[in-house]
């Protein structure tokens, strides 16, 4: 268009001018607008110098000022334009220009109404857009969802928020379906304190032909889940952000299909074992799960961080059950699982959610896994033996027996085989693994323990050889325990029982007075009652006292010590 206009300027027709004038506009070149209309429509702008009449002059708002004269007749809406191009050029002075289009009917020319007050709103003179925006409102023809958007936006720029609350009402009353509307609707209707029509303001379900619900869009819940938290509405805020996660979790209720979930460990698996329980493509399950929404509109990392957010507060609130059942159908999503640090965290919440729910079969399936794939992470041996602890399945064993043979050298699996076969009264197993660990950590005051304990099961047993070769040896590795943990209450009680055990009673009594007399070895802290080990040695001392046929010392003990 610009190479026709400058070879054949004498052909060129007012269509031609308004087709060039709206590119130049749509493309904000707002000065050759300008070039244009001075060119071949007649404005004159004053003052300029020959270099500056060129057609590719760039003008300035200095240069456009109180500058320019327009024909008597010129079209209204290149008149339009003009003013348009002139009020981005930031020229101010464009009132006499734009009154001939106040003389119009706003019901004939809303639309170039329209243009002057986007206008005025693209250089962010709102308040000379409102009382343009506000005569087109009023109107018949131009009272439509898209104008009262303009003056919502008018509103809101220059402070007016109960009014602009207003428009945005009225644009939801008339676009039910304009996301952008609702949401700023109820941003206004939360700073004006209006909590709960800020929550309805979200609430929109979509219909289908029949008129029947299929579901709300995915960007409006999930901005309604962060209103429900900002304002602390917990059942709401879970019951919300379920929804919200169910577009992208695997519904998953009944016990085999949770089962299925945790007893596979890779999600292609997962996939597999429901579809086997379940005789359908899961695959298809999902794509319609989220037909109604627009899974874009909310990014992986949001919904992330709402997982992570109802997961704590579930947890807060003691909800396990619902936890539990939450971080399982976790593990079917391909988004969290697909990124290999939030697939780890995510079985991580599922384990601590198991352990929470007192489901410890599944928590042994998921810290099983864990602990093969980090040997060296102490902290999740220490929660395996945690969670066999509480389990009353004995499968840790063949478990930790096979593992062993793989990693002859580990020290937790060794400690625990010992402790293992300690508990099923195989000492002399127990005795070998707890020595295989002693190679390893010869520093470490447990092992010793636990081989002197041995020891003393061993000298305790009805037909056992070498009795008090065996005391001695245990006596040995008790007293170098006693010399790498330190003398405290805890190694004095340790003795105690064990002299208690071999019936040394005298030795029992001796170390039981001494943890009496002891402070704790955590003093300070709202659990340390639980590392105060003066009850135990005083209720093991009376009954002592008690074998003994002295029933007041036993009860003097006790009432010291053990009444609460």
């Amino acid at each position: 268009m610009e190479t026709a206009t400058q070879k054949h300027p004498l052909a060129i027709t007012s269509e031609d001018v308004n087709l060039l004038l709206e590119l130049y506009i749509s493309q904000n070149e707002f000065s050759k607008s300008v070039n244009v209309l001075r060119q071949h429509c007649g404005v004159v702008i004053l003052d300029l110098d020959d270099e500056q009449t060129e057609d590719n002059v760039q003008l300035t708002s200095k240069q456009l000022q109180d500058r320019f004269l327009i024909p008597d007749v010129f079209p209204i809406d290149l008149r339009i334009k003009l003013v348009s191009c002139l009020i981005h050029l930031h020229c101010v002075h464009v009132k006499p220009i734009v009154a001939q289009l106040f003389n119009e009917s706003v019901e004939d020319m809303g639309d170039l109404y329209l243009d002057v007050a986007e206008a005025y709103m693209d250089t962010g003179n709102y308040h000379k857009a409102l009382p343009i925006l506000a005569l087109l409102v009023k109107s018949e023809n131009y009272n439509l969802a898209a104008v009262w958007l303009k003056y919502g936006e008018c509103l809101s720029a220059v402070g007016q928020i109960q009014n602009a609350s207003q428009a945005y009402r009225q644009v939801v009353a008339l676009a039910p379906s304009h996301l952008a509307a609702r949401m700023t609707l109820s941003s206004l209707q939360q700073q004006l304190g209006r909590h709960d029509e800020a929550l309805q303001a979200l609430t929109h379900e979509q219909h289908d032909a029949a008129g029947e619900v299929i579901g709300q869009d995915l960007s409006l819940l999930l901005q309604k889940c962060n209103l429900l938290y900002s304002q602390q509405k917990w059942p709401q805020f879970i019951n919300c952000s379920k929804q919200v996660l169910s577009t992208q979790f695997k519904d998953c209720f009944r016990p085999a299909q949770m089962s299925a979930i945790i007893k596979n460990r890779s999600l292609k698996h997962r996939r597999e074992a429901l579809r086997h329980l379940t005789a359908y493509n899961l695959d298809r399950e999902l794509q319609e799960s989220v037909a109604f929404s627009n899974e874009h509109s909310a990014s992986l990392q949001d919904m992330w961080e709402l997982f992570c957010r109802v997961c704590d507060k579930m947890h807060e609130l003691k909800r396990f059950q619902e936890l539990e059942t939450l971080t399982i159908a976790a593990l079917t999503s391909p988004q969290f699982m697909n990124d290999s640090e939030k697939a780890k965290e995510a079985e991580f919440l599922c384990l601590m959610a198991c352990y929470m729910n007192k489901n410890f079969d599944f928590a042994y399936n998921i810290i099983k896994e864990i602990c093969v794939k980090e040997m060296n992470n102490h902290r999740a041996w220490n929660l395996f033996c945690q969670i066999i602890t509480w389990s009353e399945d004995i499968r840790h064993n063949r478990f930790c027996m096979r593992l062993l043979l793989k990693q002859p050298t580990h020290l937790p699996l060794e400690m625990l085989n010992g402790h293992n076969s300690l508990v099923a009264g195989s000492y002399k197993h127990s005795l070998g693994e707890y020595v295989a660990a002693f190679r390893e950590a010869p520093k470490d005051p447990l092992v010793s323990l636990c081989i002197g304990l041995t020891f003393f099961h061993l000298a305790s047993q009805k037909f056992s050889t070498r009795r008090h070769s065996l005391v001695v040896q245990g006596c040995s590795f008790l007293n170098q325990y006693v010399e790498l943990r330190g003398d405290c209450q805890e190694t004095h009680y340790n003795l105690g029982r064990a002299m208690h055990q071999l019936g040394l009673l005298h030795a029992a009594v001796h170390y039981y007075k001494q943890v009496l007399e002891e402070a704790p070895a955590i003093s300070e802290g709202p659990h340390c009652d639980l590392f105060d080990l003066s009850r135990e040695a005083a209720y093991n001392l009376s009954l002592i006292y008690q074998h003994s046929g002295n029933s007041d010392l036993a009860r003097m003990v006790l009432q010291q010590h053990c009444v609460v």
